[in-house]
């Protein structure tokens, strides 16, 4: 006699597993009183055995509950089936079966109904009331019946001879229960109270007083009293009277009162059910109740059945009224009779006609289909006189050339005989939506071929739409991922972002290139680049946002390494700059010793000059020339004693006057005297005279006027030695016929150059000179801050050339002056 509960949905009682809370407890409690009190109430009409009632109402409370909290309740039902029979037999295993009976048929039933008779709402429709019927009032309380009655004969608190009348008793009890307060509690409890004028509520209380009035007078009297019988006639007509007036409402209502206007009054020995047996009168007059309960339950159901079609029509007819007003859309009639076709003046607008131009014929309508779909359109057609419906898409051509597509939709009607008498139907204009669809399976096709992980989501956060390359990237399936939340994709501690982001979105913001970490379906984090950008509908209302991902793993492993190797870039140039730091240290003492050897030796070679040149002028010069002058005293004595000899003398004279020039050469070449005297031009000029002399070679100097040299200054004896260098290695090993010395102002710096018409120097010479009178030049450029620079001339020979500052910028030069010995 009893019924499981758990938590329900709209749908069905949740069979999932939770944790119990607080409410269930309360809700546990609550049914197992409101059970056991209205145990103890239909316990009261239990006269063949005081554990069988033919009046149990906890049937049809714990049926309901089951129904709209879920199974979750079942403990509460048992806790009450079992003190109602432990305070009334006393015996502890007779009322544990009889409380697990009671739980067993509650379970069963709501499940039944569940699946076959639309849960809470099987009372909408009359389909589902006949089999609540059959599955809850008739099926599922045998088994509480069985098992009670079988443990009360087995307790030894029932006689086996008296089992049929208990278990039919038992069993009547639980039905009646469950056709007459399990539909009161539901459909009171799941639909919306009516909003009633006054007409209706005027009309619903007379009914009620109608049947309250029938009730009292028909179940107030003894059965042979005329004044009690021929009322109870009208029992019937007034309760399918408020079933048809006021549906289901109406029908259990009515139900209600008589029921309990007619237990009253068989308890008290009125009525047609009244006898000394008073569990028989109360037998047949749950008979007469669920016979009157289900005939109006299922009418009531008929009724509302009735009134949502008329609710529907009248929806549809307004649907479509504005749907005219607002689509286009058109209507055509085809006669096969006639072979006439009338086409409605909206119709004739979506071919591109006037009212009133079409033709009227087959023919003229299948001239206007585009001829790729006329074919098409014939096969349909023809299959639509088999099937007689057609549906179907196709385009016009206007008389524009514009093409057009429309969707048409027609019922063909037939004679008695099976021939098509007409075919009636529609075209509606679906050109706009052919279009959006042909650019949304193009924007789909880019979606689902982008290799960037792309999917929609609502203002919830809800994965609305999935790509394929988000099926590769996280793993998941876009039946797994649709529906769920995208924080599903974010780790745990990063999800506080996901609502400041759908806040930024909600405004109409776009999130660009968002750089975070996702976790894909086996667990593994991937880097991801992340731009979110706002859906907005027609109105511009934000509806939802697209994502789209692309994944950086591997950019960002590389940016790792990339620091990796560069920290560790950082450490060798590091350690290789200290290093490169003391060879430079090194390198350079080497290099500062070097030039105080090239500086001192340098000192020593110009002071070994000076030396040789004071000696060949002091010393071997004197001699030669005293020589010379004793050489021109004997000639002249021999001119007086001998002739010969004094020529030969002469001669000798010669010879010595030669040697005493060449040293004097020598010695000005060890030791330029003119440089000191006149100056680094003229010392220049002293060079070229004595190439012309000695080496019978052509040498020109050229200067700028405005070159000026001082010669106390370092840099002019480190000139004339470099020019005197090179004019020897031009006349001796170059085997020059001209050499040119050149000495001009270039952008501030003076340069000095010595040029020749010889052979040139060996390749290896030219820009790294290797000769120890080369590097000596190239030395003596160092110590007066120039470069030297050697390189062969464009018409062949050799040009070197010195270039050094100046110590004061010059004026704007001169023609060069060629000076010529």
């Amino acid at each position: 006699m009893h019924k499981d509960a758990k938590r329900v949905s709209t749908a069905s009682p949740s069979m999932g597993i939770r944790h119990w809370g607080v409410s269930d407890f309360t809700a546990i409690f609550g049914l197992a009183l409101v059970y056991f009190i209205a145990g103890k109430l239909g316990l009261k009409l239990a006269f063949l055995n005081q554990s069988a009632s033919a009046v149990w109402p906890p049937t049809g409370i714990a049926l309901a509950a089951v129904l709209l909290f879920g199974y979750r309740l079942w403990p509460g039902i048992w806790v009450g089936a079992f003190l109602v029979n432990i305070t009334t037999t006393g015996t502890f295993a007779t009322s544990i079966a009889i409380a697990g009976g009671n739980t067993l048929e509650t379970v069963l039933g709501a499940w039944l109904i569940q699946q076959f008779a639309n849960g809470r709402h099987a009372f909408e429709r009359s389909r589902d009331v006949v089999r609540f019927i059959l599955l809850a009032a008739v099926l599922s309380t045998m088994v509480s019946v069985t098992i009670g009655a079988t443990s009360l004969a087995l307790g030894g608190l029932a006689s086996w001879k008296d089992y049929p009348g208990i278990w039919m008793t038992w069993w009547l009890g639980d039905a009646v229960s469950a056709l007459l307060i399990t539909p009161l509690i539901l459909i009171w409890s799941t639909t919306p109270l009516p909003r009633w004028k006054y007409r209706q509520i005027s009309e619903a209380a007379l009914i009620l007083y109608v049947v309250m009035a029938i009730s009292l007078i028909g179940f107030s009297g003894p059965l042979t009293a005329s004044l009690n019988r021929y009322p109870r006639l009208l029992l019937y007509p007034a309760v399918l009277w408020a079933a048809y007036r006021f549906g289901q409402r109406g029908a259990n209502a009515a139900t209600i009162v008589v029921s309990g206007i007619a237990t009253w009054g068989t308890l008290h020995g009125f009525g047609p059910f009244a006898s000394a047996d008073v569990n028989e009168s109360l037998f047949l007059l749950q008979i007469y109740i669920g016979t009157l309960t289900g005939t109006n339950l299922i009418l009531g159901a008929a009724v509302s059945e009735r009134r949502l079609a008329e609710d529907a029509l009248r929806e549809n007819q307004e649907r479509t009224r504005i749907a005219q007003q607002v689509t286009r859309w058109g209507v055509f009639d085809y006669s096969y009779a006639t072979e006439r076709n009338y086409w409605s003046p909206e119709l004739e607008a979506l071919y591109g006609l006037q009212p009133g131009e079409f033709e009227g014929t087959y023919e003229a309508w299948r001239r206007r289909i585009h001829p790729e779909d006329g074919n098409r359109v014939d096969e349909e057609l023809s299959h639509a006189l088999e099937k007689g419906e057609y549906s179907q898409d196709f385009r016009v051509i206007w008389a524009d050339g514009s093409i057009h597509w429309l969707f048409a939709r027609a019922r063909v009607f037939y004679a008695s005989d099976g021939q098509p008498l007409r075919i009636l139907g529609v075209n509606v204009d679906i050109t706009e939506r052919k279009l959006a669809e042909e650019t949304q399976a193009r924007l789909a096709a880019i979606v689902e071929s982008s290799e960037d992980a792309i999917l929609g989501k609502d203002l919830k956060g809800t994965i609305t739409s999935w790509n394929a390359a988000a099926e590769r990237l996280y793993g998941y399936t876009a039946e797994e991922a649709i529906g769920k939340s995208v924080s599903a994709l974010i780790p745990a501690g990063n999800r506080e972002e996901e609502p400041r982001i759908l806040a930024k979105l909600a405004r109409g913001q776009t999130i660009h290139r968002h750089e975070a970490v996702h976790h894909a379906k086996d667990g593994r984090p991937i880097d991801v680049s992340v731009t979110i950008s706002p859906i907005k509908d027609s109105a511009g209302n934000v509806i939802g946002a697209s994502r789209i991902t692309r994944d950086i793993t591997e950019r960002k492993h590389a940016e790792t390494e990339l620091k990796a190797w560069q920290h560790e870039l950082e450490r060798r140039v590091e350690e290789r700059t200290i290093e490169l730091v003391l060879a430079h240290k090194q390198l350079q003492a080497q290099i500062d010793e070097r030039k105080r050897l090239e500086a001192e030796m340098a000192r020593a070679v110009e002071r070994e000059q000076l030396r040789l040149g004071q000696e060949l002028h002091d010393g071997l010069g004197q001699q030669l020339a005293g020589i010379s002058y004793m050489m021109s005293a004997l000639q002249t004595k021999l001119d007086t004693v001998l002739a010969p000899v004094a020529q030969e003398a002469e001669k000798l004279e010669k010879l010595l006057q030669q040697s005493v020039e060449q040293v004097r050469h020598l010695a000005r070449g060890f030791y330029p005297v003119e440089l000191e005297r006149h100056g680094l031009l003229f010392a220049l000029e002293e060079i070229t005279r004595n190439t012309e002399q000695i080496f019978g070679v052509r040498c020109v100097l050229q200067s700028d006027e405005s070159v000026d040299v001082d010669c106390k200054d370092a840099s002019a004896i480190q000139l004339f030695r470099i020019a005197q260098e090179a004019v020897h290695n031009a006349a001796k090993h170059a085997k020059a016929k001209e050499i040119s010395i050149r000495l001009t102002a270039v952008n501030g710096d003076m340069v000095l150059s010595v040029m020749d018409d010889g052979i040139g120097l060996p390749s290896e010479a030219v820009g790294e000179p290797e000769g120890m009178g080369l590097r000596i030049m190239q030395y003596r450029a160092r110590v007066i801050g120039g470069t030297l620079e050697i390189r062969s001339g464009p018409d062949g020979g050799t040009i070197v050339s010195c270039s050094f500052p100046s110590t004061e910028r010059p004026a704007p030069p001169h023609p060069p002056t060629a000076v010529r010995r």
